[in-house]
């Protein structure tokens, strides 16, 4: 198309070559937005895969079981003081902090990982809206394009006598 537009610049009706232009320099930004887009996936679908490997990693072993039997108790401090000893009691409740905290890494891995997935669709709708507006300019010309040359061609030619 580049090519074509050059040469009708130089025989052609301007019309013609600015529409042709216009066809070649949409189709052109559409080629380097796709080969952008392309590799900005590439690089998505790898911080992707990083995360769910994260996530796996980090995939919590809650230990709660055990602190909700001590508070099942825990209006009667005498069954409390039966069933279990201190150094229990703090074993559980250490237990429970650190399943806690593993649950809270475990989240925050998963909100990035939303967050990713966010990214990525705002991305594509950014670049569908670039490729479509894209697509109607080099239609809009296309129209201008075959109109102009066929009214070009039907037109008698002009005789200097």
């Amino acid at each position: 198309m580049l090519e074509r537009a050059r040469r009708i610049s130089i025989l052609g009706p301007e019309e013609v070559a600015q529409a042709s232009q216009a066809i070649s320099d949409a189709t052109m930004e559409n080629i380097a937005r796709e080969d952008k887009f392309g590799q900005y996936i590439e690089a998505a679908v790898a911080r992707l895969r990083e995360q769910e490997r994260h996530v796996r990693e980090l995939s919590p072993d809650l230990k709660f079981e055990q602190l909700n039997q001590v508070l099942a108790h825990a209006g009667d401090l005498e069954s409390l003081q039966e069933l279990y000893s201190i150094e229990e009691l703090e074993r559980i409740l250490e237990n429970a902090e650190h399943s806690m905290g593993e649950g809270e890494d475990w989240l925050s891995r998963m909100t990035v990982f939303e967050e990713l997935g966010n990214e990525i669709n705002v991305e594509g709708a950014r670049f569908l809206e670039d490729f479509q507006h894209n697509i109607q300019v080099t239609e809009e010309n296309r129209e201008v394009f075959v109109h102009t040359v066929r009214n070009s061609i039907a037109s008698p030619p002009i005789r200097n006598d």
